[in-house]
């Protein structure tokens, strides 16, 4: 059998339906036993409440209380079953995924009085070692808030021991971390870092360095005793892993330095206000370059297909007689000419009628084609230029 001791001594700050004490609680299964005891005894009935929650906020998968009467030292042990009966009221369970510990007092009969020591001993098979036994806090009280800037994410990669990690967290420089709710637990577990968490998405290089920030902002609460703290990560540094750039440092040539320095961002304010351009040229009119003339394809009839490779468009010519059928328009529409299709191979991307004496279609998904398609009806010829982007 595994057990689990906590001890809380009853404060002023303490009342019904506040946390007294919370403790971090791994999942385990089958038969446990809960007993009490308190010192000195209570001189009225009071009900402790004992609770299994997870996440933050808490979500309670299963509470109980317990009954004190008058003088009593010691109550217990009372046994339950994890999992059963289920459901969501008092002594059911609702989940039993648990990651917390939480001891209150129900709102029935009187609260100890301030000073009281009360004890919990929980007793199942399936309990492991339990760190930060009286929970978990942030290092500096009330500040929760930081920037991820180069020197936060040195300190924080230092702490937790993969100093060598920095060059995988660059994307979150200068965004915001809340660790309040990396604090109020455990450290979750850290994803293995490979070469190929260059490729990963923001999101979870994100996750990544939030589980590895407990080391830094994070510590276990004191209590009756020294708590047991979490190991720490132990992330081996992969192979192939680029060398730190240096930067040597000459205080003789501080003048030089900072004139490389303010040439450096003069390049990047001109990169960025040209790439501010395309991206308003691109929100605005989707293709924000020129197109130039390529390979022409002469005189097709029938049906058929061409090979292509990373096009623009296409500009339709049609050549010989137009169909019977005109109607009105400038220029005018072509009836039932024909049609013209671009696919990758696999599936077809984009379908248009062929329906004006001469067009330039230019399908968002043509760069991802490598095939044209036409249909011509009989009599109708046509000659096809490949549209390329301007270099």
């Amino acid at each position: 059998m595994g057990t689990l001791s906590l001890t809380h001594t009853v404060t002023a700050q303490d009342n019904f339906g506040t946390i007294w004490l919370e403790a971090p609680l791994h999942p385990f299964t089958g038969d446990f036993q809960v007993s009490w005891s308190a010192t000195p005894p209570a001189p009225r009935q009071w009900f402790p409440l004992l609770s299994f929650a997870k996440g933050f906020p808490a979500t309670y998968c299963w509470t109980n209380r317990y009954p004190f009467l008058d003088n009593q030292t010691a109550i217990g042990p009372f046994s339950a079953t994890v999992g059963s009966p289920a459901g969501t009221d008092v002594g059911q369970w609702a989940c039993t995924d648990w990651d917390k510990l939480r001891i209150s007092a129900a709102n029935l009969g009187w609260m100890p009085p301030v000073g009281t020591v009360i004890n919990l001993t929980l007793e199942a098979a399936g309990i492991s070692t339990v760190y930060c036994e009286f929970g978990t806090e942030l290092q500096v009280p009330g500040k929760f808030i930081y920037y991820v800037t180069p020197g936060l994410v040195d300190v924080v990669l230092a702490a937790a021991g993969v100093a060598w990690a920095a060059p995988f967290f660059t994307a979150l420089y200068f965004s915001t971390i809340d660790v309040e709710h990396i604090c109020g637990t455990l450290p979750p577990p850290t994803p293995n870092i490979t070469l190929a968490t260059f490729t990963w998405a923001y999101e979870a290089i994100r996750r990544t360095f939030e589980s590895l920030a407990w080391w830094h902002f994070c510590q276990c609460k004191s209590g009756a005793t020294t708590p047991t703290p979490p190991p720490p990560p132990v992330i081996p540094q992969p192979p192939g892993m680029p060398d730190p750039i240096p930067w040597p440092c000459d205080p003789q040539l501080v003048c030089d330095t900072l004139v490389y320095i303010q040439k450096q961002l003069a390049a990047l304010a001109q990169t960025m206000a040209d790439d501010y351009q395309l991206n308003t040229l691109v929100q605005r009119y989707r293709l924000p370059f020129a197109v130039i003339p390529g390979a022409q394809h002469s005189n097709l009839t029938g049906s058929g297909s061409i090979a292509m490779s990373r096009l623009v468009g296409m500009r339709v010519e049609l050549v010989g007689n137009p169909p019977s059928e005109v109607l009105e328009g400038q220029p005018p529409y072509l009836w039932d000419v024909g049609w013209m299709s671009v696919s990758d191979g696999g599936a077809m991307l984009q379908e248009k009628r062929i329906t004006r004496s001469r067009q330039d279609w230019l399908p968002i998904e043509c760069a991802m084609a490598n095939v044209f398609g036409y249909f011509c009806k009989p009599g109708v010829a046509l000659n096809v230029t490949e549209l390329e982007a301007e270099p």
